[in-house]
């Protein structure tokens, strides 16, 4: 049973206080540095806020966690600043974790808790920002665009070129998802030459981003190719070999998704660029491999590749890395019915867990074992793994996974017959999804729900929840959510004989 995730675009931040994450190896000073005992209040505060933001697009629940920490070092310190900075980064937490209510409530806590300190423009246009990416997500472009709108009159009005290239920069990424192009490349090309002037080097990064992005969304795969080949010698020219790492590995999921020849190529390109650095190397393959080449069918070369990540990986003695390849290994042959092969490799992923003593891979390894299983209809052992995920599934690194794993569950206690079982399991993914706002899975919810009742004959219950599936559907405002909702009306109209009301969902 698939889910999706709430879509959420990245907003460009500026780090308000020191940039100490600017790579894995910083991460790791930093996590470090927490766990030093006897530092000053305001030193924990800081790095707790440093990770937050380098968590931010990784994994939200962690920079959740990391902000609230901050906000604990910060009140004891009687610092005002890093409290305000600690709420700042929760509410960005909550925003990449689709949670808008709750990101919208902390904002305001921030802007109350901002009236008492010296006013920050900086601060002050970051808060405006995130304001306006949320009344995007949920719906209200009007309100949007009036933010960003006062937020780029503030940036002008201090003169200082970062914060009116970020500005600018989410300006047009809020066009490009308006398909306002001309107005989108427009801020664009503007934050550019503010970028250049400046010597800018991130922002120039970050608006080559948005430029490419805006190509590909027009389907203009070569001028976005060339888009990423700048970015390179931006990179380059930083000396970041993370932003190399990820601009080869934007361009060669592009090149492969549209079906360009120009694939291989980069590749060689990256294998150059990189050499000397095997976990960057080794994390681009697995990467085009998931993204680019397993979802346009292009299972043999997926696969090598990720043998040679999975080779790389286990040269370094990277574990954990093994285990993620493992798992997208095992997907290439679970999609392809070679079940064996599957199961061979995640029952390695799954010995490698359990000695690490890993609790954040393992539910997603035990998870993908169930799937195998209930893809042959061998429902009792698909209910067993699905049961030892659940065991874990708070601690799996993706958002809607309890979800996920919830709705598993009722699955094979469907095939097994026990419904009442399933009834309540698919109940508590509703509640799960509820309570993250994750309006698509909730919509999947009562969408299962609905169509569960229908077999048990429980017409009335049954339309009760699909009128619901539409609603939250369209909350999600996801396209395919939103289609899904009326395809499960229409097969409810022609079920219960009900065909104007089928033919009108169809429509």
């Amino acid at each position: 049973m698939s889910t999706f995730a709430v879509p959420v675009r990245a907003i460009w931040l500026i780090c308000f206080s020191l940039v100490w994450a600017q790579s894995k190896h910083e991460i790791d000073s930093l996590e470090r540095l927490v766990q030093r005992p006897r530092l000053p209040d305001t030193t924990y505060a800081a790095a707790y806020i440093n990770l937050s933001k380098a968590y931010l697009n990784i994994n939200e629940r962690k920079a959740l966690n990391y902000a609230r920490q901050a906000l604990t070092f910060a009140k004891r310190a009687q610092d005002l600043r890093r409290q305000v900075l600690s709420l700042y980064y929760q509410a960005s937490a909550l925003y990449y974790a689709g949670s808008f209510d709750q990101a919208n409530a902390l904002l305001s806590q921030t802007e109350s808790l901002m009236t008492r300190m010296t006013p920050d423009v900086g601060l002050t246009i970051q808060i405006l920002n995130l304001k306006a990416a949320l009344a995007e997500n949920i719906g209200n472009a009007v309100e949007a665009q009036n933010l960003y709108q006062r937020s780029l009159e503030k940036a002008r009005r201090s003169g200082q070129s970062r914060l009116i290239a970020m500005t600018l920069i989410n300006i047009a990424e809020f066009y490009i998802n308006l398909n306002l192009y001309e107005l989108a490349e427009e801020s664009i090309n503007e934050a550019i030459a503010i970028a250049e002037k400046t010597n800018e080097l991130e922002y120039l990064r970050n608006a080559l981003k948005t430029l490419s992005r805006l190509y590909v969304k027009q389907g203009k795969y070569e001028e976005a190719l060339q888009v990423q080949r700048r970015i390179v010698e931006v990179a380059r020219q930083a000396g970041i070999r993370e932003w190399i790492e990820e601009a080869y590995g934007f361009a060669i999921t592009q090149a492969a998704g549209a079906g360009l020849s120009h694939a291989d190529t980069l590749l060689k390109e990256a294998e150059y660029a990189l050499s000397g650095d095997t976990l960057l190397w080794a994390e681009l393959l697995n990467w085009v491999a998931a993204e680019g080449f397993i979802p346009q069918g292009q299972y043999a070369r997926a696969k090598d590749l990720l043998q040679t990540a999975l080779t790389l990986a286990r040269s370094i003695g990277d574990s954990a890395f093994v285990v993620r390849i493992l798992l997208n290994f095992s997907n290439v042959y679970t999609t392809q019915a070679l079940y064996p092969q599957a199961m061979e490799l995640l029952l390695e992923a799954r010995r490698i867990c359990e000695a690490l003593g890993d609790s954040t891979l393992l539910p997603l390894v035990l998870n993908n074992l169930g799937k195998i299983y209930s893809e042959q209809e061998e429902w009792q052992k698909a209910l067993e793994y699905y049961s030892m995920a659940a065991t874990y599934a708070n601690l799996a690194p993706v958002r809607n996974f309890p979800f996920q794993v919830a709705s598993n569950l009722a699955v094979s206690h469907i095939k097994l017959g026990n419904i009442d079982a399933a009834r309540n399991l698919f109940r508590e993914s509703l509640l799960l999804a509820e309570d993250a706002e994750d309006w698509q899975s909730a919509a999947r919810a009562f969408i299962n729900l609905a169509m569960l009742e229908l077999e048990q004959k429980n017409v009335a219950i049954a339309r009760q929840y699909l009128q619901k599936a539409i609603q939250y559907a369209q909350k999600s405002r996801d396209p395919y959510t939103i289609a899904v909702a009326y395809l499960s009306q229409g097969q409810f109209g022609l079920q219960t004989g009900q065909l104007h009301e089928a033919i009108a969902a169809y429509e």
